[in-house]
């Protein structure tokens, strides 16, 4: 059955989507649309209780719906002299005046473009999902190589490897071996990164987040928690930037 969209009647914006795959009412920024984005379970939508469930829901919600608001910022077009967190260094872009063939690159604590300035937040993105790409493909082969031999059934291949820009998971990994990761993470601490590249590695030897999984992150990141906890803080600060 396909998930069914509605907006319903709130203080602040709320789109729900009803789905029979969702196991319970879940609440968050709706990156696409504006306002929030509540999933909810078929079987709450066909009880005849179902609004006044929603309304408590959102009724309790408020606060937070309210904080998020307030905390909100604009999408900012990268543009030359602004100043941005890179690999969680903070990065000046600067546009060189030289002609020549578009070309990026990261020295110190400069990112330079060079080419058409129309052209200049373009280039900045596709430098950061090319470097990206790069830098955590080889993070996630390094660490899918040190995953415990012994109890592995088969051997762990990669199928495919992508970069998105996903706005509600930083990171996922199916059963047949294919990790995704989004571009932004280029722009977190190089750690936190890190850590969400061995997160989607564990999940190729345990999909799930049982005891055994966070054990196997454990193992490679000792201090995952403190990771998990910067992108919980500030992972909305990586998506103030347009695309």
């Amino acid at each position: 059955m396909k998930s069914k969209e509605k907006i319903i009647k709130s203080p602040l914006h709320v789109r729900i989507k009803i789905s029979s795959r969702a196991k319970r009412l879940g609440l968050r920024v709706d990156s696409k649309e504006g306002g929030f984005l509540l999933n909810v379970p078929q079987l709450i939508f066909q009880r005849r209780d179902f609004q006044k469930n929603i309304d408590r829901f959102l009724l309790d919600a408020q606060p937070w719906m309210a904080k998020q608001n307030s905390t909100a910022r604009q999408c900012i077009v990268l543009k030359p002299d602004l100043k941005i967190p890179f690999q969680g260094r903070e990065t000046k872009l600067v546009q060189l005046k030289q002609i020549g063939p578009c070309s990026t690159v990261h020295i110190g604590d400069e990112i330079q473009v060079s080419g058409p300035k129309h052209f200049f937040h373009q280039q900045l993105v596709a430098f950061f999902r090319k470097k990206s790409g790069s830098v955590f493909k080889d993070t996630c082969i390094n660490f899918a190589n040190k995953l415990p031999k012994t109890v592995l059934k088969k051997p762990i291949l990669f199928q495919r490897f992508s970069i998105k820009d996903t706005k509600s998971r930083w990171g996922s990994c199916s059963s047949r071996g294919s990790i995704s990761l989004s571009w932004r993470l280029i722009l977190a601490p190089e750690k936190v990164a890190r850590y969400v590249c061995i997160h989607e590695v564990c999940h190729l030897l345990e999909m799930n987040h049982s005891t055994k999984f966070w054990a196997l992150v454990e193992h490679f990141d000792p201090d995952f928690k403190e990771h998990r906890a910067w992108l919980k803080t500030h992972g909305r600060e990586l998506h103030i930037y347009d695309d």
